[in-house]
């Protein structure tokens, strides 16, 4: 089964998707990308994010602009509020 994150150019995941096999001539399973908008497709190494259920994609973690790879994001955000310190 192979993982596919929707991300805006701000990392920010729009969609995910988990599928067993695309047809042929596909890259990924979101058919058009609106402007601005990219896909990734994680690669089997990446076990945390690709054993994660799909709605923790979008809650915890963010595809980094500079590297194009996913990463998680600071708890502060994942809760939604800044941590008091």
């Amino acid at each position: 089964m192979t993982t596919f994150v929707r991300y805006n150019e701000k990392g920010e995941v729009l969609a995910t998707a988990r599928v067993d096999e695309l047809p042929e001539g596909f890259e990924h399973p979101f058919g058009e990308l609106a402007a601005g908008e990219s896909s990734l497709r994680l690669q089997p190494e990446e076990r945390r994010a690709n054993e994660a259920p799909l709605l923790d994609l979008h809650r915890e973690w963010k595809v980094s602009p500079r590297t194009n790879k996913l990463v998680r994001r600071p708890a502060q955000t994942r809760e939604g509020r800044i941590k008091d310190s």
